[in-house]
């Protein structure tokens, strides 16, 4: 199945940079603006100088691409960066908080040999933004680089990877970062015995990319690319830098992402807003309850208890006097994967008609609080909230080739950019 491989990590020279907490940073897509700013601020070695989060700048802008492909090889020439002498597997462990918990997530990076989905080695669980990929593409071609690593997620009924893993953090660590109550800690396995054991485990396993489907589908098309300009086939495109951690780790964590559906620029709020919205109730009655809730918080109540109950339901907050739980008829348990596709088909495509709008613009959150506020403060009509989907599900819709919408899940912490990055060239 899938096929991995150690190779010559680049990492941060401590010696040069200092506390590698002021170089790292989170991935560039979920950044705004305003923190790829501050992060630019806090070091002129800053990881979001090579990685680009959203500055503005035109998309057909080539400046930012050949700036972060010049830094790239600036900063390695000059030992800001440096390569491991010999190729080798990393292990990262991110403590962190969620929900007053304390967590743990391990995750094995290297090297994984790229695969068409329709191999069934390496699957997707949502669809993609082209306007993401189109970018990504144009920082490989300026970098030659994996400067982010795609998430995977393996599956192990015996912990034996587990166990692994574990064996390589008894050694110290090489690097470590913390920022606010997140910690990072890598390790290098070097040990060929153990690399041996790890490839060798992983090899009978499929992997479920988690996040990162860009970053792969761009390492899939910039493969082809070079191939028919040059004529050549480059083994190291063969392969793109993963972090891998097992679906039964109890750290891998997914999030609900709730959908903030905004009106047109310039359309005032439609008059439904403020009224219970007797029309959506209507529209609805063919397959589900539509009860009202007395609160955003009851609403949130409410939306827990149907997910314990395994019921499909979801959120619909259009004002503090228009809180609607939405909830299937059937008695049967539902696929939780499913949701965000009768979401969409079931309740967001209808809202246009129902609320007077030609479309409607929708953006994403992962706290309910704030998608409730921005109805409450009028930047937006209606607030879609909605359960988070099991990691266990992700994975097993996966596995039977389905794909769900784009922004279904969101794993965290994200993996902290910076770490860890590789070379094309080496």
């Amino acid at each position: 199945m899938a096929e991995i491989q150690p190779f010559r990590g680049i990492r941060y020279n401590p010696e040069v940079v200092g506390d590698l907490s002021a170089v790292t940073s989170p991935p560039y897509d979920v950044l705004t603006p305003e923190e790829c700013e501050a992060l630019r601020q806090l070091s002129p070695y800053n990881v979001i100088r090579l990685i680009l989060g959203p500055s503005g700048d035109d998309e057909g802008n080539p400046q930012p691409y050949l700036e972060a492909g010049r830094l790239w090889r600036t900063w390695q020439e000059q030992g800001v960066l440096i390569a491991d002498e010999r190729p080798c597997l990393y292990l990262i462990q991110q403590e962190f908080h969620w929900d007053g918990r304390a967590h743990k997530r391990r995750g094995l990076v290297c090297l994984v040999k790229l695969h068409d989905y329709a191999d069934g080695v390496i699957l997707p669980h949502e669809r993609t933004f082209p306007k993401h990929k189109r970018d990504r593409y144009r920082l490989m071609e300026a970098t030659r680089a994996n400067l982010d690593s795609v998430f995977g997620l393996y599956d192990e009924e015996r912990h034996s990877i587990s166990d692994l893993l574990a064996e390589g953090c008894r050694s110290g660590p090489v690097a470590a970062s913390r920022n606010g109550d997140e910690r990072n800690t890598v390790w290098r396995v070097e040990d060929a015995a153990l690399i041996n054991e790890l490839t060798d485990a992983l090899a009978h396993e499929p992997i479920v990319i988690a996040d990162g489907h860009h970053r792969y589908e761009t390492a899939l098309a910039y493969r082809v690319d070079q191939f028919m300009k040059t004529g050549v086939r480059s083994v190291a495109l063969d392969y793109v830098m993963m972090t891998l951690s097992s679906v039964r780790d109890p750290g891998v964590l997914a999030l609900p992402t709730h959908r903030v559906v905004s009106a047109p620029a310039g359309m005032p709020l439609p008059p439904i807003i403020t009224e219970p919205c007797a029309a959506l109730v209507s529209s609805l009655a063919f397959c589900y309850h539509v009860d009202e809730c007395a609160s955003a918080s009851h609403l949130l109540e409410a939306l827990r208890e149907a997910a314990e109950q395994q019921q499909r339901a979801f959120g619909v907050y259009l004002g503090p006097r228009s809180c609607l739980l939405v909830r299937t008829r059937s008695s049967a348990p539902t696929d939780p994967a499913e949701d965000m596709d009768v979401l969409r088909e079931d309740i967001l495509d209808r809202l246009p008609d129902l609320l007077g709008y030609p479309s409607l613009d929708v953006s994403y959150t992962q706290s309910a609080a704030a998608a409730v506020a921005k109805v409450d403060a009028g930047a937006a009509v209606a607030a879609l909230l909605v359960n988070p989907v099991p990691v266990a599900d992700v994975f097993r819709t996966a596995l039977r080739g389905k794909r769900m919408p784009e922004k279904s899940t969101y794993f965290y912490p994200k993996l902290r950019s910076g770490l860890v990055m590789r070379s094309l060239d080496l």
